[in-house]
């Protein structure tokens, strides 16, 4: 914002160029931030819509809102212990987890790009 001028101009659309003689004027200029998010208004929201939990020895992953696109599991050591990629669904149950029992980090990949990374103990 320019006081002087009594005009605002955003930044991120181009640069602002001005004249102005020598000095020092410190009210002249206002940087102003925005707070909202690009997008959606909580980036958070759609991975708060992913479960995560073990049932009879599986791990299954279930989202409300988006198709899963992606799984993938990792120990804490950070090896791949599972994936399964194309997906196209909201439910998914990974049977095939061999592991002992562990905390296991269950990352999921969904349609809209949105990755949620939960921990179960496994």
């Amino acid at each position: 914002q320019d006081n002087l001028l009594n005009t605002d101009h955003n930044l991120s659309l181009a640069p602002y160029n001005f004249s102005t003689a020598s000095g020092t004027f410190n009210s002249r200029f206002v940087v102003k931030y925005s707070s909202t998010l690009l997008g959606i208004d909580n980036p958070n929201m759609l991975t708060n819509y992913v479960n995560v939990y073990k049932n009879n020895g599986a791990v299954v992953v279930n989202s409300s809102l988006e198709k899963i696109e992606k799984i993938l599991i990792f120990d804490l050591l950070g090896r791949k212990v599972f994936e399964q990629i194309n997906l196209d669904t909201n439910k998914f149950v990974a049977e095939n987890v061999t592991v002992n029992e562990q905390v296991l980090i269950v990352k999921v990949h969904l349609k809209n790009g949105v990755v949620n990374s939960t921990k179960v103990v496994y």
